[in-house]
């Protein structure tokens, strides 16, 4: 029985123990608890709004550049346009067409001339040019002109003068290079003459020319000159004629109107050098 009683104290113990041990242990360790739903009749949380997406906004207008680039006749020192007197020399070479006379032939009577042409005027407005010209020129002469002079025992030259008035269109007046158109009426002289010892030959031929179609370049070098290519086509008709003659010592005059008229033709062209354009 002793042996007994010491086992209940023991047994007591080793109870408590048991007892205590899985109290501290849920004192020390608490499980997770699931989320409980609200209340009935609570109000719900709304759920937050969806991100606003944003505009996109247009990019700023962006001014375009300001050039620095000087304009083009600024750039190129085009002189100003202007108005006032003006004066220009053309010269090259000048071909004929057409006939003298019905029956012959303007290349019969005269070679290639090479013209001396002054335009005088000045510009009204920018754009438009009011004159006149004359002109000079020289050459060879053809079969008909040559046998009238050998006959004569001289050497002949073409001699031409013309005279008349003009007006010219200029379509770019403050460009660097300007364009232009002009029209003419106006009069001619063609002949040729010659002399050798005592022998002399002169003829000449004379006639309306009824016109001038010209067209050319300018460029505007600076403000006191500018150069550049023409042309010039002329039509006119010979009405009159004249053959003086002297050979040893005598001499023979024929002269009249031509009495079976023809149109004939000059073709200029060349070069122009313009003074103040």
């Amino acid at each position: 029985m002793r042996f007994n009683c010491l086992l209940l104290p023991s047994t007591a113990v080793a109870l408590v123990f048991a007892l205590v041990a899985p109290a501290s242990a849920q004192g020390t360790m608490t499980p997770s608890q699931p989320a409980q739903p609200p209340p009935a009749g609570t109000p719900s949380q709304p759920p937050p709004p969806p991100p606003v997406a944003q505009e996109a906004t247009a990019p700023e207008a962006v001014a375009p550049a300001q050039s620095t680039e000087p304009p083009v006749e600024e750039k190129l020192d085009a002189p100003k346009a202007r108005t006032g007197f003006q004066i220009a020399v053309r010269t090259g070479v000048a071909v004929p067409l057409g006939n003298v006379q019905e029956g012959g032939k303007m290349s019969d009577a005269f070679g290639v001339q090479v013209p001396l042409v002054a335009d005088i005027g000045g510009k009204v407005i920018p754009n438009l040019f009011i004159g006149g010209y004359l002109g000079i020129s020289f050459g060879g002469v053809g079969d008909s002109i040559k046998a009238l002079c050998d006959n004569a025992a001289v050497d002949c030259t073409a001699v031409g003068f013309r005279f008349g008035v003009q007006a010219q269109l200029h379509i770019l007046p403050a460009a660097k290079l300007n364009p232009w158109i002009g029209y003419g009426i106006g009069y001619e002289i063609a002949g040729a003459s010659g002399s050798k010892n005592n022998n002399k030959l002169t003829s000449a031929l004379g006639g309306v020319e009824f016109a001038h179609i010209m067209a050319g370049f300018d460029y505007r070098i600076n403000k006191v000159v500018g150069i550049g290519p023409f042309a010039d086509f002329a039509l006119g008709q010979y009405s009159i004629a004249s053959v003086e003659t002297t050979i040893g010592g005598n001499t023979i005059k024929t002269d009249g109107d031509i009495a079976k008229t023809s149109l004939h033709e000059w073709l200029l062209a060349g070069v122009k050098v313009t003074f103040f354009p």
